[in-house]
């Protein structure tokens, strides 16, 4: 299944940029390697099926399934979704569907989206189901609330295997960020596997200057001490609260 002219795709390309699930399902049989060649622009065969989601470009329950199905045969254990930000906005059952794979150690989903639905399944499978993932980088941006926090932290604070985990998150106002500190702070002397917890807060200068609000009330920082203290003990193997004095490091941002 080499790439044509066109884009680069492939038939596959092809196919999925069409929907065409019969052909898709025959094509993955014949050559699973596919699901990784990129086009010309970088987007895989999936990445192509993933923006059709939350789009009226087709049903998004029946291209929830087929992602399921695709992944199952996704060979390699490296996962970096390219989907792109404009109409792919993953609901509940395509989340879940992602969050399921056996055999994907690292997931990059910094250019997609999931809703609010989307991230408490996502967490949630994690947590209870997913015993491979190792790597996660993800965004954390709709509807940050209180249902969102708690599976964050359910997450954190049950996954046995996950060891690097990349937020990128909003923080629109300090009731946004006490929620994430509060589920953050909660969750860790839980989890005895993270090595490294990196947060990139994303600025929101423009929608800021929009609303008519200055840039400093736009910023709102985390505390790292309990999540720098945590990594340390991690790190160290050490389990007792008492006996480990690790030194603060700098505060993760992105200004």
């Amino acid at each position: 299944l080499t790439p044509c002219e066109n884009y680069g795709f492939t038939p596959l390309h092809f196919a999925c940029d069409d929907a065409d699930t019969d052909k898709i399902k025959d094509l993955v049989r014949a050559c699973p390697e596919a699901l990784r060649r990129e086009s010309f622009m970088g987007f895989t065969p999936l990445d192509l099926i993933l923006r059709r989601i939350g789009s009226d470009l087709g049903d998004d329950r029946a291209m929830a399934r087929l992602v399921g199905v695709l992944l199952t045969k996704y060979p390699g254990d490296t996962l970096r979704l390219k989907a792109g930000y404009t109409n792919c906005s993953f609901e509940a059952q395509t989340s879940r569907a992602l969050a399921s794979s056996s055999t994907i150690a690292l997931m990059d989903l910094s250019r997609v989206q999931l809703d609010s639905r989307g991230l408490v399944a996502f967490f949630h499978t994690i947590a209870t189901a997913n015993k491979v993932l190792k790597d996660l980088t993800i965004n954390f941006f709709e509807d940050v609330n209180i249902l969102t926090c708690s599976a964050l932290e359910k997450m954190i604070a049950t996954n046995t295997t996950l060891t690097h985990l990349t937020l990128r998150v909003r923080l629109f106002d300090p009731n946004t960020a006490l929620l994430v500190q509060t589920a953050i702070d909660r969750a860790l002397p839980k989890n005895r596997t993270l090595r490294d917890l990196h947060l990139e807060i994303v600025p929101q200068y423009k929608l800021y200057l929009l609303m008519g609000k200055s840039t400093d009330e736009a910023l709102h920082e985390i505390d790292r001490g309990i999540i720098d203290m945590r990594i340390a003990l991690n790190l160290s193997g050490t389990t007792a609260r008492g006996g480990v004095h690790p030194k603060t490091t700098k505060r993760d941002f992105v200004r």
